[in-house]
């Protein structure tokens, strides 16, 4: 059996992402996310290992009470985390959550943080999900309602 641990690759670490990090709390989350993916070497004829494939990608679960309970930190700090790692690349939303259904959302780690900088970057901006039976204030409601004059 594999000993447990972090793989980081080299290319990582030296990434303009990686430095762009602003929060240690960012970086212990994210160190959690890399924890909890489950990384395959294939070897080829040679014996000798290939990329590393991430096999659960798209199905990493890490919800507000294991942030709460493990890294002992709020949920409004991780819910500022998981932007700033949306924001840099880092993390992308696979399968929101239902909270009606009580179902968590599912993550994957995508390699968009390998051109963040650079012009071919994808900006991804992470969606607030409002479950329908929330009250919207009045304020919000008046400016459903009004028209432009023609």
């Amino acid at each position: 059996m594999p000993p447990a641990g972090v793989y980081l690759e080299n290319d990582l670490l030296e990434s303009s992402a990686f430095k762009a990090i602003k929060s240690p709390h960012t970086f212990r989350v994210f160190l959690e996310f890399c924890r909890r993916r489950k990384i395959y070497k294939p070897k080829d004829r040679q014996g000798k290992h290939s990329k590393a494939i991430i096999v659960n990608n798209g199905e990493i679960v890490f919800t507000y009470e294991d942030a709460t309970r493990r890294l002992k930190m709020s949920q409004a700090t991780f819910s500022r985390c998981l932007t700033e790692l949306v924001d840099l690349g880092f993390l992308d939303i696979a399968e929101p959550s239902s909270g009606l259904h009580r179902q968590p959302t599912k993550w994957s780690l995508p390699d968009r943080w390998k051109l963040y900088g650079q012009p071919d970057f994808v900006h991804v901006k992470r969606q607030a999900i409002i479950p329908p039976f929330v009250r919207k204030r009045k304020s919000q409601l008046s400016n459903l309602n009004t028209k432009t004059p023609e």
